[in-house]
């Protein structure tokens, strides 16, 4: 059984109508198609995810059990520099955000993160200015649109690495006051052992998680082909507007 109530609009999931196509704001470029979130059925989702911009291994868990939402948005174990200079070209915040709702939807396929929450990780080391834009933006609209639609509870949002002077105008917008007290910036990821051990971190930070991105986003498509009660949100179209 699945553990939301699936939405048969994409208006009233994402709160409103609008939106657009506009690499520089994720707005204002006319209405864009509604789509599903299946890889199979878009494949900008899978070329990012299987960049391993966007992921949560299932170890990767604080001391609590609760599950990592990781966006390092840059070359990584799983993409090569070349191979992410292609990925910079197709990057808007709609794309980011796609991809967190993907992966936060796999994440609540575990009782545990349902219980326990879950933590987001913002790594803006290596990202350039344009692709850090789209990583704040696509992380704002996550957090819009997941609010209420999700059984979810974010423990914390982490920023790690030096953030920008601008950094934080996008994210804390959609923020409740709680939410916004659970903002915490670390300079590096030993400082992550607060709140996890460092062997379960990903290795890629030093710890000793392994991830195959490419491996997992498979994995999922096959689900999407092959399942056919495969646990997705309809008709998820982003409605993104200007900021």
């Amino acid at each position: 059984p699945t553990f939301f109530t699936k939405v048969s609009r994409s208006d009233a999931f994402f709160g409103g109508s609008g939106g657009g196509n506009s690499k520089a704001d994720g707005g204002g470029g006319g209405a864009k198609p509604r789509k599903r979130l299946r890889l199979s059925e878009d494949p900008d989702l899978f070329r990012l995810l299987a960049s391993g911009a966007v992921r949560a291994p299932r170890s990767c868990v604080d001391n609590e059990g609760a599950g990592i939402l990781l966006f390092r948005l840059g070359p990584g174990e799983d993409c090569t520099a070349h191979e992410w200079t292609a990925l910079e070209k197709i990057m808007t915040p709609d794309l980011v955000c796609r991809a967190g709702l993907y992966v936060v939807e796999r994440m609540l396929e575990d009782p545990t993160n349902q219980r326990k929450g879950i933590r987001i990780v913002l790594d803006l080391g290596g990202s350039s200015s344009g692709v850090t834009k789209s990583a704040e933006k696509g992380a704002a609209y996550l957090l819009r649109n997941a609010r209420g639609a999700f059984p979810l509870r974010i423990k914390a949002v982490h920023v790690l690495g030096s953030a920008p002077w601008w950094f934080g105008r996008y994210v804390t917008i959609y923020m409740s006051p709680k939410l916004k007290g659970r903002v915490k910036y670390a300079r590096n990821a030993y400082e992550f052992t607060d709140f996890m051990k460092k062997a379960n971190l990903p290795i890629d930070y030093e710890g000793g998680v392994k991830f195959n991105s490419r491996a997992w986003v498979s994995r999922q498509m096959m689900r999407e082909i092959e399942d056919g009660g495969f646990c997705s949100l309809e008709d998820c179209a982003l409605v993104s507007s200007k900021s």
